[in-house]
């Protein structure tokens, strides 16, 4: 398995996590509620709280995660452009947008 397969599987695997926490997590904790409602005699309190809480708490790190990962991918992309913005300018070659500019102010000097 070379580098480029195993940045792919790696990739998938971390990206499908989120599916196992959306459905565990409040299974997990709503049996930790049961346990404890079982202990002190609370029938359905703790299930209800620590499953919702549980819940909750996975939509917020997931938010934040896809938060973090869009800036990450908006800079690179921005890192991107400016890095093939420098290298065209110093090529001495200039992007289609100058072109156009400096072609309709050539054309409006005549």
């Amino acid at each position: 398995m070379d580098n480029s397969q195993r940045r792919e599987l790696n990739d998938g695997i971390w990206r499908s996590h989120g599916g196992y926490e959306l459905a565990l997590s409040p299974l997990l904790f709503g049996l930790l509620g049961w346990w404890i409602d079982g202990r002190l005699g609370t029938s359905p309190l703790f299930v209800i709280v620590l499953a919702i809480a549980a819940f909750a708490g996975v939509v917020i790190k997931t938010f934040y995660t896809y938060r973090y990962m869009m800036e990450r991918v908006t800079s690179e992309r921005a890192e991107v452009r400016a890095a093939r913005s420098s290298t065209e300018r110093a090529n001495g070659l200039s992007s289609p947008v100058d072109e156009n500019a400096s072609g309709a102010a050539a054309e409006g000097a005549q």
